[in-house]
This record gives C-alpha cells, structure tokens and sequence, in this order.
C-alpha cells in the first residue's frame, strides 16, 4: 500500500514537471516579508526542481532600477527522480519603493558549463517601506520611545489603551506583542543584539520605529 502511493506521488510531481519543464520553479520567496530601506538585509528564496537529480551551476543577478533580475543554470541531471533545490541571494539593503524580482531559470544537458537548452521564468513583487510613520494615530507626534538603544526594557508613552505593540525582527518575523496603556513597558531582555522594528497598531492605523537592542 506504501509502495502504490509512494508511486501516484512520484508519478504525480513527475506530471508537474512536465507541466512546466524544465527546471520546475516551485516559489519565489522575498526575506524579510515586509523589509524596511536601509535596515532590512533582503534575500531572495528560490526553490526549484530538476527532473533528474541534478544540480545548481550558477546563479547571478542585476538590479536595474526598481527591477532585479536573477539567472540561475540547473544541470538536468542523469536520475530517474526529480531533486529540489533552494538558493539564498544576497541583495542587501533597498531605497523605499515597489520592486519587481525575474527569475529565469535554465536547464543544462551539462554540469561543466551552462549550455541553455530550456528555461522557466517567474516573477513577483515586493514593497519596501521605510521605519517611520506610515499613517497618522495613535498620538503619533507625541508618542515617545524610551532608551533607544535600549538593552532590558523598552518604554512607550503616549499612546492609547488599545494599541498593539509588535516587536519584529530584521526578517520580519514577530518576537513580541502585548497590548499597551497609555505608558507601556516593554522586557527586551530576552531579544538579541540586533535591529528591530516596533509596529504600533491602533485600528487600521499603523506607527513604525526602529529599535536596537544592545547587550
């Protein structure tokens, strides 16, 4: 019973791959999710499947104005099995503005050099933003943030009862969240030295602070 689906999900991912051959692109992925000008590191996820268990030969890319452009060559392979492949690239730091990502990827018949004899191209979109306030609330030109760089606690004041307080990290990822009064104090000890974003939500109204923790 193992062994008959264990072969309708190979045949399955194999119908895939022919749907869109070759190499098959599985995601586009944008790191951190919402990155911030200046502060944010952003890094492209590729993930990508060969119908041969083949392999990465080189991957590369260009930004041209608000449009980044990624070439990666895949080797076929010589298997009977597909084989997945993730690829990090590294771009750095982005002025604010809505940015378009191109990835083409090829195959090769080769592994020593890419000799482009198919490719698959995907595209996707992402918005960096900057760490200020987007939005006028929650008191916004009388909210104060307090140490900053701070190492154990954090303090707001002015800010309404209501207001979510989110702490995230340089990926975008949530550490922290409570809901505040109208002076908060924030335990930051447990965070690791590092930059961190402070979302300040109030309704459908949103305040944006940077933050560094030091030890």
């Amino acid at each position: 019973m193992k062994k008959s689906i264990l072969t309708i999900a190979i045949a399955v991912f194999s119908k895939l791959l022919m749907a869109q051959c070759c190499p098959y692109v599985f995601s586009l992925t944008v790191l951190p999710a919402q990155p911030i000008s200046s502060s944010s590191n952003v890094k492209i996820v590729t993930k990508v499947s060969t119908p041969n268990q083949g392999s990465l030969i080189y991957s590369g890319y260009t930004v041209n104005g608000q449009t980044i452009n990624i070439k990666s060559c895949y080797w076929d392979g010589f298997a009977t099995s597909p084989l997945l492949i993730y690829d990090t690239i590294q771009i750095g730091s982005l002025p604010n503005g809505v940015y378009s990502v191109v990835f083409t990827a090829y195959s090769s018949p080769t592994n020593q050099s890419c000799i482009k004899n198919d490719s698959n191209t995907v595209t996707t979109t992402f918005n960096v933003g900057e760490i200020t306030s987007i939005v006028n609330n929650i008191k916004t030109d009388r909210v104060k943030i307090f140490p900053n760089p701070a190492k154990d606690k954090l303090f707001i004041e002015n800010i309404n009862q209501t207001t979510e307080v989110i702490v995230l990290n340089e990926l975008g990822n949530v550490v922290s969240t409570l809901i505040s009064d109208e002076y908060s104090i924030i335990d930051i000890s447990s965070l690791k030295q590092g930059i961190y974003v402070l979302k300040l939500v109030n309704g459908e109204k949103i305040h944006y602070s940077k933050l560094l923790k030091y030890e």
